[in-house]
């Protein structure tokens, strides 16, 4: 179940492929969009109820409401009394709150962010996790933070947010005219350093960009939706080019091409400090290793040789990126491994058992 679109949250894509080709299993999903699954799986139907055309705060709170509603009304008539719900966002959740529908049916919550920014939510969050079967998030630290501030007896399963499906193959062709466009504009044969995600200010790419200057042997590619941090960027080098936002999973068509991909996180949050990116998994699929600033929850794949953490510093990203070129066989091969033996299929059998 999910409150809204399931392309913008690719964990939940990956975990309804588990769920039904890994694990076989029958799902009602009930959402306000499709998750795109249902030509390709016989065992998946789906209930949509969409986000109405009102926008802004009234049209939220009454989406809230019709979406209770329709949950409601179609578990009542479609669900088994063994039936156990998957709550796919604590706004879901949040959605369902106070509903009989939580006393009536097992549940599981997942939670994708620690909402130390958000404590209101954090603090609704309680009871409802409390009343969960099994609480996922998606990293070790995150897990072991909410057990402690919504006072649960057992510490939450830790789903990682790898990609199902990732296609694992290097500089992939592309499939539609929007992704072509792309690598014939910005086709090279130099090294690409890429990073994708959000370009905001509580990620700051300034010494990232600078660092470009010491490698005109590369190029760095930008890839994401722009919050005001890209005008600035785009001057500091010749070798920076924005692609622009490109939707999952095509944007690992162009993420294929590149070489090196990098992550900033700025401690301004416990929820950044101890990030869960799906980046990561994207990178390592490709064999692509990375780099990042210093991180706690990324400890463990730089401990396997994954990537590097280092002070985000225009001198030390210069250093770093350098000596992952320099041995880059090596890490692209612990990229590889730490995909390859990543089972999220063994990890959702044992939540649901």
């Amino acid at each position: 179940m999910l409150r809204g679109n399931p392309a913008d949250l690719p964990p939940i894509v990956s975990l309804l492929h588990v769920l039904l080709q890994d694990l076989g299993n029958n799902v009602r999903f009930v959402s306000s969009a499709s998750c795109g699954l249902a030509s390709a799986y016989d065992r998946l139907t789906e209930y949509i109820l969409p986000e109405p055309a009102l926008p802004g705060p009234a049209g939220k709170a009454l989406h809230y409401l019709q979406f209770r509603r329709f949950v409601s009304r179609t578990l009542k008539r479609e669900a088994q009394s063994d039936d156990l719900i998957w709550f796919g966002s604590l706004d879901t959740a949040l959605a369902m709150a106070g509903s009989p529908v939580l006393q009536r049916h097992p549940y599981i919550l997942h939670l994708h962010e620690l909402y130390d920014t958000h404590p209101r939510r954090l603090q609704m969050a309680g009871p409802i996790a409390r009343g969960a079967r099994r609480v996922v998030a998606p990293e070790i630290n995150r897990a072991a933070i909410l057990q402690v501030w919504m006072k649960l007896r057992r510490r939450p399963a830790v789903l990682p947010n790898k990609p199902f499906g990732h296609p694992q193959q290097r500089r992939i062709a592309p499939s539609t005219p929007a992704t072509r466009k792309i690598l014939e504009r910005y086709s090279t044969d130099k090294p690409i350093v890429i990073y994708q995600g959000h370009l905001s200010a509580d990620r700051t790419l300034t010494p990232l960009a600078k660092a470009m200057r010491a490698l005109p042997h590369m190029q760095l590619w930008l890839m994401g939706k722009d919050h005001g941090a890209l005008g600035d960027l785009l001057t500091v080098s010749e070798n920076i080019h924005f692609l622009g936002h490109i939707p999952a999973p095509l944007h690992l068509e162009i993420t294929s091409h590149a070489t090196i991909g990098t992550l900033c996180y700025d401690p301004i949050s416990l929820n950044n400090v101890f990030c869960a990116p799906n980046k990561i998994w994207e990178y390592a699929g490709f064999g692509i290793p990375f780099i990042s600033n210093c991180a706690p929850s990324l400890l463990g794949p730089v401990r396997q040789g994954v990537g590097v953490m280092t002070e985000m510093q225009e001198n030390s990203i210069y250093s770093e990126i350098s000596k992952i070129y320099e041995n880059y066989q090596f890490h692209s091969k612990a990229a590889y491994n730490f995909f390859k033996n990543q089972d999220n299929a063994m990890i959702v059998r044992d939540i649901l058992s």
